[in-house]
């Protein structure tokens, strides 16, 4: 009985007729190929995690708490998985967003959240949770958040500088003639006519 590899000719040893494990090649083309084979060994793969369940979860959470390489692969590996979104290319936005989010321009203390149109699975750029979560509770809808930028200028909330010429942007957007400005004679008369009313 040969111990390991090839019996002479190039022959595989199992297939020359000795005992001889198979190589890791073998092993991945019959599990492709073999569906009992696949099934039984999913099975015992199950088992054995149920068995295990609390030393794994725990070898894996003690892994992920000590190894910062490990957290980075995992979310470069969910990245890739979900956005198709490439370490290279991951990086490169983080460059050109000079590590901050693209919508409050301001850095976040975790990682930045990768922003993505939900239609057609195309990468818009990087948010910080916050932003994120405002463009999910807006159902990624450009009318909605612009009616909420109305509504906050129009109470007075957003600070005049970043409000120069919102009016006339949302009234192009939402296709509306925008509102006088609050000093113009207009809207003082319209002032004075409601409150004679």
């Amino acid at each position: 009985m040969r111990a390991c590899g090839a019996a002479p000719g190039g022959q595989d040893a199992r297939m020359a007729g000795t005992d001889v494990a198979f190589s890791n090649e073998q092993h991945r083309k019959r599990y492709a190929e073999d569906s009992k084979h696949r099934e039984r060994k999913l099975a015992s793969n199950r088992a054995y995690r149920a068995e295990h369940q609390e030393r794994l979860n725990a070898l894996w959470r003690d892994n992920w708490r000590s190894s910062a390489a490990c957290r980075e692969r995992h979310a470069g590996t969910r990245r890739k998985t979900i956005y198709g979104l490439s370490a290279e290319h991951h990086r490169r936005l983080v460059e050109q967003q000079n590590g901050v989010c693209a919508i409050c321009k301001r850095p976040s203390r975790r990682a930045l959240c990768v922003d993505h149109c939900h239609a057609t699975r195309v990468v818009r750029g990087l948010l910080c949770d916050k932003c994120n979560t405002a463009l999910g509770l807006f159902g990624d809808d450009a009318g909605r958040v612009l009616a909420a930028v109305a509504y906050l200028d129009r109470i007075r909330v957003i600070p005049a500088a970043f409000t120069a010429g919102l009016p006339e942007l949302l009234a192009s957007l939402l296709s509306v003639s925008p509102p006088p400005p609050a000093d113009s004679p207009t809207s003082t008369g319209r002032a004075r006519h409601n409150a004679r009313s």
